[in-house]
C-alpha cells in the first residue's frame, strides 16, 4: 500500500494528461520516507559535529555570589596559614558574609585517540546515512518510472483493443444486414461476437493489471 496513492494518481494522469513523469519524481522528494531519510542525515551530522566538538578546548565563564547568616570561608587555606591569619586580625580574614565568586574554567580532552575515533565512526555514520538517502530515493524513483512505463503500455494496449472492438462492431452492423439478405452466413456472426468476447475479456485483465499496479 506503500504507493498506491500516488500510483492511483498516476493512472489519473494517464487519463487526463495532467502529470508528467519529471513532476511526479519531484513529489518524492515531499513524501515522509523521503522527510526520514533527510532527518537521519542532518542527526547524522549532528553526531559527527558533536564529535568534532569534542576535540576543541573549552573555556567557561563562571560568577556567584553567596550569603550566609555568619561568616563562612571564602576560600581553602591551610590550616597553619588559617591559625597565623586569625591571630593577626591585621591582615584580611578569609570569612565573609557577602561572597562573591568569579574565575575561568579551561578544559582540553585528553583521550585524544578515542575521541578522533569517535568522529571517524561518526563520519562513516554520515556518510552511510546520505547513501541510503540517495539510494533510497533511487529506489522510488525506479518505482515511479517502471509503473508509469507500464501503465502506459497497458493504457496504449487497451486503447488499441477498444479500436479493434469499434471496428469489430461496426463490420457486425453491415453482416447483421447481410445475414439477413442471406448473402452471408449466420455462423460469421457468431465469429464476430467471440472476437468480440475475447477482446472485452483482454481488456478486462488489462483493466485488472492497472488495479493491481495502484495497489502495490
Amino acid at each position: 500500500m506503500k504507493y498506491k496513492l500516488l500510483l492511483m494518481s498516476i493512472a489519473a494522469s494517464l487519463q487526463l494528461h495532467a502529470m508528467t513523469i519529471g513532476t511526479l519524481l519531484n513529489t518524492l522528494e515531499y513524501r515522509p520516507e523521503h522527510r526520514l531519510d533527510t532527518l537521519a542525515v542532518e542527526q547524522s551530522a549532528l553526531g559527527r559535529q558533536s564529535a568534532s566538538d569534542k576535540l576543541m578546548p573549552t573555556v567557561n565563564l563562571y560568577g556567584g555570589y553567596e550569603k550566609y547568616s555568619s561568616p563562612n570561608g571564602l576560600l581553602p587555606v591551610a590550616p597553619n596559614e588559617l591559625i597565623g591569619m586569625v591571630q593577626d586580625q591585621s591582615v584580611g580574614q578569609p570569612f565573609s558574609k557577602d561572597i562573591f565568586r568569579e574565575g575561568v574554567n579551561f578544559t582540553w580532552p585528553l583521550f585524544v585517540k578515542a575521541v578522533y575515533t569517535l568522529e571517524d565512526k561518526a563520519s562513516l555514520l554520515h556518510l552511510a546515512a546520505k547513501e541510503k538517502k540517495k539510494l533510497n530515493l533511487i529506489q522510488r524513483e525506479a518505482v515511479i518510472v517502471g509503473s508509469v512505463a507500464q501503465l502506459r503500455y497497458l493504457e496504449s494496449l487497451k486503447g488499441a483493443l477498444a479500436a479493434k472492438k469499434r471496428s469489430i462492431l461496426e463490420t457486425k452492423i453491415s453482416t447483421n444486414m447481410k445475414v439477413k439478405e442471406g448473402r452471408a452466413p449466420e455462423s460469421a456472426l457468431y465469429i464476430l461476437n467471440s472476437n468480440i468476447n475475447t477482446l472485452e475479456i483482454a481488456m478486462n485483465n488489462i483493466d485488472q493489471n492497472i488495479n493491481l499496479i495502484c495497489s502495490k
